[in-house]
């Protein structure tokens, strides 16, 4: 197993984008994660969107904001309004979720008031989500070279052994941390 098997580790977002127009609200988010995390603050959808590039990885939105709204603010990062951007987004809003939920590319959605422990438990899921997509793609790199090695009959090997190691750990791990992802949800 190589090194970058061994060593999956979460893939913590490393910079925020904070879109609330309650400026107390926003220095408060701010304020949760200032030690932890690089954090931007935009108090409308327009100043969002100026701030935002492919920096950004993770975006805090609150979509009751003036003028463009938080589901305008989302529509222009997938009509690639901002180019190279593809944050994940979570969600924080005073509204209650409704059937259009389904609508929205967002990885979290949690209703307000949001407590310092609360964002560090969302902004964690995401790490566990990160990880798992990391995770699995190197599992799936895995598979497509032992589906080669068959293919071409040199299964007698012991590199072909250790890749097979490796898959069933990879497998494991992609368990685990599916099973701690759903039991976060």
């Amino acid at each position: 197993m190589s090194k970058q098997d061994a060593d999956i580790q979460p893939h913590k977002p490393s910079k925020i984008l904070i879109i609330e127009d309650e400026r107390d609200t926003a220095n408060l988010y701010r304020n949760y994660l200032e030690d932890d995390y690089c954090t931007t603050l935009a108090t409308s959808g327009e100043q969002a969107i100026e701030e935002l590039d492919q920096s950004i990885d993770l975006i805090l939105l609150d979509l009751n904001l003036p003028r463009m709204n938080g589901k305008e603010v989302i529509e222009a990062i997938e009509n690639d309004e901002v180019e190279h951007a593809d944050p994940r987004i979570i969600i924080l809003t005073t509204r209650d979720p409704t059937a259009n939920i389904l609508e929205y590319p967002i990885d979290k959605y949690k209703m307000k008031p949001i407590y310092r422990d609360d964002l560090h438990s969302l902004i964690n899921d995401i790490a566990l989500q990160n990880k798992f997509q990391h995770l699995t793609k190197r599992l799936f790199q895995k598979r497509s070279k032992r589906n080669a090695l068959n293919q071409a009959g040199k299964t007698d090997t012991e590199t072909y052994r250790e890749l097979l190691n490796a898959i069933d750990e990879l497998e494991a791990q992609a368990e685990e941390i599916y099973d701690e992802i759903a039991i976060n949800d």
